[in-house]
């Protein structure tokens, strides 16, 4: 193994000091990671991903929300 590998760690915070992305990018094998915290839960068996000319796109559906209920007004 070569000791020759340097990573750099980025992450981004909102205004609330929460983190909202972090990327690592590793020199020697190319390597590159992104993590992206999404406000509501998201629905796993719904996440779509496309890779086209170095762009990915990743579709994410947002989960039911079990929580809300709608009350009729008369």
């Amino acid at each position: 193994m070569s000791s020759d590998s340097s990573a750099t760690v980025v992450a981004a915070r909102d205004e609330g000091g929460n983190q909202i992305s972090t990327e690592r990018t590793f020199v020697n094998n190319a390597v590159f990671r992104r993590t992206v915290w999404l406000p509501r839960p998201v629905d796993p068996t719904n996440v779509k991903a496309r890779l086209d000319h170095g762009v990915l796109t990743v579709e994410v559906k947002k989960a039911e929300d079990k929580g809300t209920v709608v009350v009729p007004v008369e």
